[in-house]
C-alpha cells in the first residue's frame, strides 16, 4: 500500500514539476503598427557562458501581429523572447513556468 502511495505523490510531483512555459503577444513595428509575418524565437543563456543560444522553439506573426510559443524551461537557463525582421529588433525577458503575455516593440 505504501508503495502505491509513493507512486502516486511521485506521478503528483512529476506532473507539477513539467509546466510549459508560454509566451504571447503582439508585434509591433516603430510607429505602432502590427507586423505580419515577423519571426519571432526564444533563445536562452547559460548561467555560466553567457552565449545567447536558440532554443528551438520559433514561430511567425499572423496577419494581425500576434504569435504564440511554448516551451519546457530548465531552471538554470535565462529564457528571452526574441523578434528580428526588416522593421527592426527587440528581446526580453521571459518568465519561467508562467504564461507570458509580451507585447515587441521593434527599435
Amino acid at each position: 500500500m505504501k508503495t502505491l502511495q509513493l507512486i502516486f505523490i511521485f506521478l503528483i510531483t512529476l506532473l507539477f514539476s513539467c509546466k510549459k512555459t508560454e509566451v504571447s503577444g503582439i508585434v509591433y513595428s516603430r510607429h505602432n503598427i502590427p507586423v505580419s509575418g515577423a519571426s519571432v524565437y526564444i533563445e536562452y543563456t547559460r548561467a555560466a557562458s553567457k552565449i545567447n543560444e536558440p532554443e528551438g522553439t520559433t514561430t511567425k506573426s499572423d496577419n494581425n501581429g500576434k504569435f504564440h510559443l511554448s516551451f519546457k524551461s530548465k531552471n538554470k537557463y535565462t529564457y528571452k523572447v526574441r523578434c528580428i525582421c526588416d522593421s527592426g529588433n527587440i528581446w526580453e525577458n521571459v518568465k519561467k513556468k508562467e504564461s507570458n503575455i509580451i507585447d515587441l516593440m521593434l527599435r
